[in-house]
């Protein structure tokens, strides 16, 4: 027995079987082979764990075509990339250098021990003496992993002259590309990236996540912001659980990353419009595509996150971060600051809003989206709900329509669609005990309309339906889905709903037996 690596404990619970080589924990009950301890303990996908055990054992991973011959070009990538990063490194405090040592140290405040954590260079310009001796071959490496760039008069230059140099790493720390940061105006873009190759993408990279890991996992939560010098200078304030993308919007592929060993995004994008539009962007990716929270911190105007914490300290960015609130309620937030300004543009703010609404699958998010939406756009909370689920068009409205309408809705009939919302809600929370270990589809034999039961036969086909996917099932009862959005959620505890929920079937059931029996002269 020995301590898990997966969970805190003051007793072992941790046992490892040699003769099956599985190992298990009693206490947070993880368990599996040496494949899937490497998964668990390094956060890999199985290919990845697969290539770090056979690296460690020396061995060639079966079953893949051209491995080796992969294997063997990376090898050559990792050692370029190490050789020009190590003359990067030397040049920074070289005479060339000063005019970088200057931007780094001065003007940025960087000292010169994170300037080393993070492997910080400068390309001066001119011939590079990598280049000067290096064989036709090597010249040809150098260019395909993005390190050279031929020029027009023949020869070839480094792809970063002139440029302070930012290494770019795997989460293991290998070099895989560099950003460079240009020092004098007008001398071509601010900030450039290496040209993408085979073992460098920009969707599956994240900038400081080599020096954020151990903090990422420890937390468990990732904070993200937008360039470099962001990650940088809040690392060396204290916030080590940060990250940022490359240059580009966040991806599918780096919340999947994320989600491997943190449960909670706070994104942190610069205090401009930009930077809240790019936040509002991200809820296409995050609300259906993560299985992790994610929540916005905003920053004041004009500010980068680096500049905010040198100007106020990293206690307000701390309780910034921990105020933050869920990144689609800051959208509606945004939303309302616009519609403060000036009311144009209402509707077209109003179906954007709807959009959100319909997207987000967690019926408690749901509802307080809602409650905000009724005070921002001065609609009634119940019609806002309606006017969502008929994806935000108006029915003509008459003398016969409205009230005469509602009226022919029973109490009856209204009491079901609440019972089989809060059933459907109990069902997709992933809790025990399951709805269906209590109840059956006999149960229900009490109501009337045949669509409800075919929902329900649906429903009782898949135990484990997630929030969202019973949302699509009931999206073609337009009774269900309208007190799906607009019924709030229940305040009680889980057991007392379910509780509630099995008398009330029950005791619905019973009532309609009774009312068959009278029909038939039985009682």
């Amino acid at each position: 027995m020995a301590l898990c690596p997966f969970h805190e404990e003051k007793t072992p619970s941790f046992q490892i079987d040699p003769e099956r080589q599985l190992f298990y924990c009693f206490g947070c009950q993880s368990g599996g082979d040496v494949f899937r301890f490497v998964e668990k303990l390094e956060h890999k996908s199985f290919p990845e764990a697969l290539q770090y055990l056979a690296d460690r054992a020396g061995i060639q991973p079966p079953d893949r075509a051209g491995s080796s011959e992969a294997s063997d070009r990376r090898k050559v990538c990792l050692g370029l990339y190490r050789e020009f990063e190590a003359h990067y490194r030397k040049s920074l405090f070289s005479p060339d250098g000063g005019p970088a040592r200057e931007y780094l140290f001065e003007k940025r405040q960087i000292s010169k021990k994170t300037a080393e954590r993070f492997g910080l260079g400068f390309s001066p310009q001119g011939s590079s003496p990598l280049l000067r001796d290096a064989s036709s071959q090597r010249l040809k490496e150098m260019e395909l992993f993005g390190l050279i760039r031929p020029m027009r008069g023949g020869g070839a230059r480094d792809f970063m002259n002139g440029r302070l140099i930012i290494p770019i790493r795997t989460e293991n720390g290998a070099t895989v590309a560099f950003g460079g940061r240009i020092l004098s105006d007008g001398a071509g873009p601010k900030y450039m990236n290496s040209p993408e190759h085979a073992f460098y993408r920009k969707k599956d990279v994240l900038f400081g996540l080599d020096q954020a890991r151990e903090s990422l996992e420890k937390t468990r939560q990732a904070v993200v912001v937008e360039g470099y010098f962001d990650v940088i200078v809040l690392s060396e304030c204290g916030l080590v659980n940060v990250v940022a993308p490359l240059g580009t919007a966040l991806t599918s592929s780096h919340f999947i990353h994320l989600s491997r060993m943190v449960d909670e995004v706070v994104l942190m994008f610069d205090g401009d419009r930009a930077g809240r539009d790019a936040m509002a962007r991200l809820l296409e990716k995050t609300v259906f595509d993560s299985r992790i929270s994610v929540r916005a911190a905003g920053i004041p105007d004009g500010l980068d996150p680096d500049e905010w914490v040198r100007r106020d300290g990293l206690e307000a960015v701390r309780n910034r971060i921990s105020s933050a609130p869920l990144l689609s309620t800051y959208v509606v937030e945004q939303m309302k600051q616009v519609l403060a300004l000036s009311s144009d543009g209402k509707e077209e703010i109003l179906s954007g809003f709807e959009v959100l609404v319909r997207r987000v699958p967690d019926p408690v998010e749901q509802d307080h989206l809602l409650s905000m939406g009724a005070g921002i756009f001065g609609i009634d909370k119940s019609l806002l709900a309606l006017r969502i689920l008929q994806g935000g068009e108006r029915k003509p409205s008459g003398p016969s329509s409205g009230p005469d309408k509602k009226s022919r809705i029973t109490n009856g009939e209204l009491k079901e669609q609440n019972l089989l919302v809060e059933l459907f809600r109990l069902w997709g929370d992933g809790c025990d005990p399951h709805p269906s270990e209590v109840l059956s589809l006999g149960d229900f034999s009490f109501l009337e309309r045949k669509d409800y039961l075919e929902i329900l036969g649906s429903l009782w086909e898949n135990p484990r339906a997630s929030h969202l996917e019973i949302q699509q099932l009931i999206s073609a009862s337009p009774p269900l889905i309208s007190s799906w959005l607009a019924l709030p959620p229940g305040t009680e505890g889980r057991d007392e709903r379910l509780g509630d929920l099995v008398m009330m079937v029950r005791r619905l059931g019973l009532q309609a037996r009774k009312r068959a029996g009278q029909n038939l002269g039985l009682l």
